[in-house]
């Protein structure tokens, strides 16, 4: 059976889901406001935040 990992589960939503060695994340940015460079470069930000909770960075 395989293992599914969540981290940082609430009750109905994960940061991050782990299965069969996929990470799965979905981001979106602090300021909708910012250009597409800013957004992009926080968006990103978080997936480094998110790759070093899982020890994947």
């Amino acid at each position: 059976m395989m293992t599914i990992v969540r981290i940082d589960a609430e009750a109905r939503w994960s940061d991050v889901v782990i299965h069969n060695n996929t990470l799965y994340y979905t981001g979106v940015p602090e300021n909708l406001d910012a250009d597409a460079f800013e957004q992009t470069a926080n968006t990103l930000a978080q997936i480094d935040a998110v790759l070093g909770k899982t020890g994947q960075q």
